[in-house]
């Protein structure tokens, strides 16, 4: 079954009927797609590289990494990770976890500090 390219709309639902959002690139400045997954409360899989690992941080309980390439790895980071979408306590745990890149939190750093680049 085809379920296509969907709408923007389509997104949330999207993220929050997988099992786990797998996310393997190289040098991703940072991973907002693991963000929108974590607050629809899906774990995530990641390559430990760019700004990943600053989203899924060990014992965070919201994903695992695995090393640039190793395919093995990134198998093994899938499987743990698919264990641990099946635990009740983990879909909350990953809302909470993405809550730290919520617009309330990061907003008022990036204008302070584009107000700090232009004087004001």
């Amino acid at each position: 079954d085809d379920i296509g390219t969907g709408t923007l709309a389509d997104v949330p639902r999207r993220y929050r009927e997988a099992t786990v959002t797998v996310l393997p690139s190289e040098d991703e400045a940072f991973g907002l797609v693991l963000v929108e997954s974590l607050a629809c409360g899906t774990p995530v899989v990641a390559a430990a590289s760019g700004g990943m690992p600053e989203i899924v941080t060990p014992g965070s309980g919201v994903g695992a990494l695995a090393p640039v390439g190793d395919i093995e790895a990134l198998a093994d980071a899938i499987v743990v990770t698919v264990r641990a979408a099946a635990e009740p306590d983990t879909p909350p745990r990953c809302v909470l976890h993405a809550q730290q890149w919520s617009w309330d939190r990061v907003g008022p750093d990036h204008l302070a500090a584009y107000e700090a680049a232009i004087g004001a």
